[in-house]
């Protein structure tokens, strides 16, 4: 089965969201000592921008994980919600 430009894009897009999805829940367990429901619901909360305040991270190693969260997994987040809409589109 081959793939067209737009279904790889969009898998591509959903590759990089989800391996910074459990990048950043793993790293959250291990800096924050977060147990993993906790972890993965603060990276989602992060990744989609919502942001609620009641998971926040303590440290400054935790701190930068969520920084680097924000900057590369909303981005992620973002190209992929775009590549589906361009491929469902099209």
């Amino acid at each position: 089965m081959r793939l067209d430009s737009g279904q790889q894009r969009v898998l591509v897009s959903l590759a990089v969201t989800l391996s910074v999805l459990v990048c950043g829940t793993l790293a959250l367990m291990h800096v924050e000592g977060l147990p993993l429901g906790d972890a993965l619901y603060f990276s989602v909360v992060t990744m989609s921008t919502v942001g609620y305040g009641d998971v926040v991270p303590f440290t400054g190693a935790g701190r930068f994980v969520a920084g680097f969260m924000i900057l590369t997994g909303v981005g992620s987040f973002m190209s992929a919600m775009a590549a589906t809409a361009d491929h469902l589109l099209s």
